[in-house]
């Protein structure tokens, strides 16, 4: 732990940038129940219905790995 008010101003902007609307998703289930990422570009909202900024191979990875029995081993 760091006793400092300056770093903890930066740590709290930072923070403050990383959940921003320009570079946060909003994650929510359609009505289907398959998940819905949202995010805002220049004050315009963008849905997306795949994991946004994955390849095609990185969504195929998530898929098959997520079928493994690994859940008692988390």
């Amino acid at each position: 732990m760091i006793d400092s008010p300056e770093i903890a101003e930066q740590v709290g902007e930072l923070m403050d940038e990383g959940v921003s609307p320009g570079s946060a998703f909003h994650v929510t289930l359609d009505e289907d129940g398959d998940l819905v990422w949202t995010a805002e570009d220049q004050q315009v909202k963008v849905k997306y219905e795949k994991d946004p900024e994955t390849s095609a191979w990185d969504r195929f990875v998530i898929g098959f790995v997520g079928m493994l029995p690994i859940e008692d081993q988390l």
